[in-house]
Formats: structure tokens, sequence, C-alpha cells
């Protein structure tokens, strides 16, 4: 035999020791309270329950996205050392840059003056050799018996010529030293410069600005 499930109407209700408690109350005899009471008391542990587990889940987001902050900030305060320490790089390479920047300049000055040394050098070899030339010829003309007079203000232009000649080539030595090593320093710039420009680019891969590199 069949029936109609009663019409319930349920609310809370606080006892003495101050817990809530949600009751269900029908127009139905006895029985049918107890049985509305016990399908009560289910649906509020079902409820319970999935109240915990989505608690649960919650910690459990929690605690995922306070480990993803703790790598993130360790991260960052790792990027702040890195960019840190890769400014004092840059800062002693500018330094390491224009120290060179001047060395270079010097030893541009030094060329230019040794340059002019030795032009002024062959001019007076030339000179020196013009004047061996007509002293030579003096010499034959004296063998001859043709002149003498003269020869001896050429006493030992054949001597000073030979030195002029050493001088000039102890300078183009000297140049040629000084040259080399401005290729050197200028190598040298040039791979500065380039390990300078790679840093740069590194920096700024990293989502960073460094000014006045």
């Amino acid at each position: 035999m069949s029936y109609d499930r009663p019409r319930s109407r349920g609310f809370f209700e606080r006892d003495r020791h101050g817990h809530e408690r949600i009751i269900f109350r029908s127009n139905s005899n006895s029985n049918s309270h107890r049985r509305s009471t016990s399908q009560s008391r289910t649906m509020v542990h079902e409820l319970a329950s999935d109240l915990e587990d989505r608690n649960a889940e919650l910690q459990a987001v929690a605690e995922s996205l306070k480990t993803e902050l703790a790598v993130a900030e360790s991260r960052n305060w790792q990027l702040i050392s890195d960019n840190s320490a890769l400014r004092d790089i840059v800062q002693v390479l500018k330094g390491d840059k224009e120290i060179l920047r001047r060395e270079s300049e010097e030893k541009s000055r030094d060329i230019e003056y040794l340059e002019e040394r030795v032009a002024k050098l062959e001019g007076k070899r030339e000179r020196a050799e013009y004047r061996g030339e007509r002293a030579e010829e003096r010499v034959r003309l004296m063998r001859r018996g043709l002149t003498g007079r003269g020869i001896l203000s050429e006493g030992g232009l054949k001597e000073r010529l030979e030195d002029k000649v050493a001088e000039i080539e102890r300078l183009s030595e000297l140049l040629k030293i000084m040259d080399d090593k401005l290729s050197e320093r200028n190598r040298w710039l040039a791979e500065k410069d380039n390990k300078l420009g790679q840093l740069k680019r590194w920096i700024v891969s990293k989502g960073f600005r460094v000014e006045g590199v």
C-alpha cells in the first residue's frame, strides 16, 4: 500500500550547550517524525563531510600557492642579486674601458711623436748621404791629386752618418714595437667591448635594464 510522503518543515535549534541542530517537523505520526529526523541527520553528516572535503581541497590549494610564492620570491631575490653583481661587473668593465681609452690616446700620441722624429731623421739621413757622396767624390779627387782643399771639413762624416743610420734603425724598431703594443691593446679593448655587449644583452634578456652602458 502506497502513501504520500508528508510535507515537513525544518528549522535550526540550539541546545543548552550552544550546539545547533536541524529539526524537521511534520503533521504525521511519531514514527514518521523519527524517520524524518534520521534523514535530516544523514543529510547533515553528508553536508559536513562535503564541507570537510572542500576544506581539505582548499587547504591543499593554499599550501601549493604558498610553495609557489616562496619559489617566486626566491627566484626574484636571485635575479636581484644577479643584477647587482652584473651592475658591478659592468662598472668595472666601464672603468677598464676608460683606462684603455686613455692609454690608447697616450700610445697614439707617442706613435705620432716617433713618426715625426723618424721623418726628421730620414731627412737628416738623406742630407747626410748627400754630403757623404760629396765627401767621397772629394776623396777620389784628392787621391787623383786634383784637389785637397776642404777635405778636412768632412772629417768624421762617415762615422756620424753611420751613427744616424743606427739611430734611425733603433727608432724604427721602437716604432714597430709601439705599434704592435697598440694593436694588441686595441684587440683587447675590442674583446672587452664585445664582452660588455654580451653582458648587456644577457641582462636585458632577464627583464632588466642597464643604463649608461
